[in-house]
């Protein structure tokens, strides 16, 4: 199943409940060097810090900032950005986090079974597919923390680029699609595989 990623619900299996102890500011794995975010809506972005603590977080021209509440979570929203990029993003309070080569596009959640998940190296023509995936606006998220019968809050993963080195390793179904949109839309795209085999949706 594909799934359209608005960030105004953005990855609801990483906020909820935050884990206690963060003494620096910290992101979930999501908000990482290539990242896209939702173009032409207020995106979240949130992580923890101690309580209280004040963090300002910017990008491009904007400055939003906020107060981490006594369980240590803190949230903003952008002001709605349109497609583009590369922009840095960056992330302040007693500490500061700089992500970099952030775009700003489609976002789209690949979930699912073993259909998801199955990579482009196992598709028909794959040689040829591989030669041809040089796409530095469409990128791919993995997340791995595997399966759990608790929440992932911090989750595991690191954003990816498409080239012909490392199209191999994305969700052939997201792949395919988000290229066609990509070349359809002209905007980036970011790709989001949260996808284990042999899993039911319940």
């Amino acid at each position: 199943m594909l799934q359209k990623l608005k960030f105004s619900i953005s990855a609801t299996f990483l906020l909820t409940l935050a884990p206690l102890g963060f003494c620096d500011v910290k992101l979930p794995a999501i908000f990482s060097d290539h990242a896209v975010i939702q173009k032409d809506v207020q995106a979240p972005v949130w992580g923890w810090a101690e309580p209280n603590e004040e963090v300002t977080v910017k990008i491009g021209t904007q400055s939003q900032s906020t107060k981490a509440g006594a369980d240590g979570k803190w949230n903003v929203k952008l002001d709605k950005l349109s497609a583009g990029g590369p922009l840095t993003l960056e992330i302040k309070g007693k500490n500061t986090i700089t992500i970099k080569d952030v775009l700003i596009g489609e976002v789209w959640l690949g979930s699912g079974q073993s259909n998801m998940a199955m990579t482009v190296n196992r598709c028909l023509d794959y040689e040829k597919e591989q030669a041809a995936a040089n796409f530095p606006q469409l990128r791919m998220f993995r997340e791995s923390s595997g399966v759990s019968t608790q929440p992932q809050f911090v989750g595991a993963g690191k954003w990816e680029v498409c080239t012909p080195e490392t199209v191999g390793g994305f969700s052939g179904t997201a792949y395919f699609f988000g290229r066609e949109l990509h070349q359809v839309l002209k905007v980036p795209v970011g790709l989001i595989n949260s996808s284990v085999g042999g899993t039911p949706v319940e």
